[in-house]
């Protein structure tokens, strides 16, 4: 299968992807982030662009920590339940893929 390549603008910084199989989930990585992105920049109006990227990386972190701990709480038993085991290891594959992509596709 041929790689696509998705060309995206992240703060003013153009990127290409190869985007490997399917585009979506990175097209909705990428959403993500620039939803993060200007929600962070409503926050914090005067921060440049260095701090803004930092700001929007931590409050996502924040998120994804947050998900996780709620899911290890929702629970007083000891184990967590299968399903809740297998959605903590889903989130950890996926947050995972985002880094491998972000470390080995993008092409400046």
């Amino acid at each position: 299968m041929k790689d696509d390549l998705l060309k995206v603008n992240i703060l003013g910084v153009n990127l290409t992807f190869k985007a490997k199989e399917n585009s979506t989930q990175l097209k909705q990585v990428i959403w993500f982030l620039n939803k993060k992105i200007e929600e962070t920049r409503d926050k914090h109006k005067s921060v440049d662009q260095l701090k803004l990227s930092i700001l929007s990386s931590i409050y996502i972190v924040d998120e994804l920590i947050s998900l996780k701990n709620s899911q290890f709480n929702a629970t007083s038993e000891e184990t967590l339940p299968q399903t809740d085991i297998l959605i903590t290891e889903e989130v950890d594959r996926a947050f995972q893929r985002v880094i491998d992509v972000l470390e080995t596709n993008v092409n400046e």
